[in-house]
């Protein structure tokens, strides 16, 4: 039996989100053939042994759970001897920016979803949205600009700000997800404030048009060959598909498949199985189309590298609607993981020089 480092928590204002995953996982993991490992990160980045970790999660069969008696001196050596495979559920900064992947690299372990590259590519919403265009996938207009440059120019900024985009507008942390952080601002008063309120969560800011659409969503799933499994659409409950509509009220709804001609659907579905392969992204991703109520322009709208497994999260539900169950996502992602460190196995990192005379 293979063990599986289930990694969840983190250095994130997601962390509570991570938590739902994991437990969700452990409760809809229906498969044998792996022990589960549970390692918790903390908000301040302490990584915690198998046997702290269990004060953060409430499996309904611990049958599945395997608790090694480890010290936090020895959880070091255990990663890289005891672990055959990681599943990080760390949604947000150090989670999908490529930072435990890199780790994970380091200590030369598979690992579910996107390398390093794909991780840190998707989770800034700037770089993402510069590689989607370059490679005609169209995306809503933005700008985007730094902490010392709104410090430095907040008048230019505004003043761009307003000449290109009617109101409403979205002001967003260029690297958070589940919402936070984000402000809809209707008047060009409530920039700056809006403004402010993103800079909490990252160094770079985007604005983007608000225009009204129609949110659909799209699992997608393989090693850079991959498929996209049918579409489902979100209805929000709030004035935006927001942090608590998500993960407290649910008060949105959602319709999977979504209300589609095929038409349609064949095109989202090109496009993210393009935005997958543009951004070298591997495993899984969930991702978040719009479309123009007004125009019926199609726009890809964000990616999500370590999309939630809660009970209400789409990337699962859009796959069983598709006919893959929890437990067989969560098997493929496992053996994607294995077969991507073993054909990276077999690149060669040797050169040999040789010098004649």
């Amino acid at each position: 039996m293979q063990t599986l480092g289930l990694v969840f928590g983190g250095r994130s204002a997601e962390h509570a989100v991570s938590v739902v995953s994991a437990n969700s996982l452990l409760n809809g993991f229906k498969s044998g053939k792996f022990r589960i490992v549970p390692l918790h990160i903390t908000v301040s980045g302490d990584w915690l042994t198998p046997a702290e970790s269990l004060a953060f999660i409430h499996p309904e069969n611990h049958a599945r759970l395997y608790i090694p008696g480890i010290e936090p001196s020895g959880l070091i050596d255990f990663l890289k001897t005891g672990i055959d495979v990681f599943f990080p559920l760390l949604h947000g900064t150090f989670g999908e920016d490529g930072t435990i992947q890199g780790f994970f690299e380091m200590l030369g372990k598979p690992y579910t979803g996107a390398g390093v590259l794909g991780s840190s590519a998707a989770m800034d919403k700037d770089i993402t949205k510069i590689i989607l265009a370059s490679g005609n996938i169209p995306v809503v207009p933005w700008i985007s600009f730094y902490d010392y440059e709104w410090e430095k120019n907040k008048e230019s900024i505004l003043n761009e700000a307003e000449k290109k985009f009617r109101f409403p507008v979205f002001v967003k942390p260029a690297n958070a997800g589940s919402s936070i952080g984000i402000s809809k601002v209707t008047e060009i008063s409530l920039l700056g404030p809006a403004v402010t309120e993103a800079l909490k969560y990252d160094q770079k800011v985007i604005i983007e048009a608000g225009l009204p659409v129609r949110e659909i969503e799209i699992s997608v799933l393989g090693n850079i060959e991959a498929k996209a499994s049918l579409p489902g659409e979100i209805f929000p409950g709030a004035e935006f598909y927001d942090y608590e509509d998500k993960y407290i009220t649910g008060k949105s709804t959602f319709k999977i498949p979504a209300d589609l001609s095929e038409d349609l659907i064949r095109i989202i579905r090109d496009y993210a199985i393009r935005a997958f392969k543009l951004l070298n992204l591997e495993g899984m991703a969930r991702i978040d189309f719009f479309i123009d109520r007004q125009t019926g322009q199609i726009y890809l709208n964000e990616i999500n590298t370590i999309p939630g497994f809660t009970p209400i999260s789409m990337y699962p539900k859009m796959w069983e609607a598709s006919g893959l169950s929890y437990s067989e996502l969560l098997e493929t992602l496992i053996s994607l993981a294995q077969h991507r460190f073993q054909k990276r196995n077999q690149i060669s990192s040797h050169f040999t020089i040789k010098i004649s005379g």
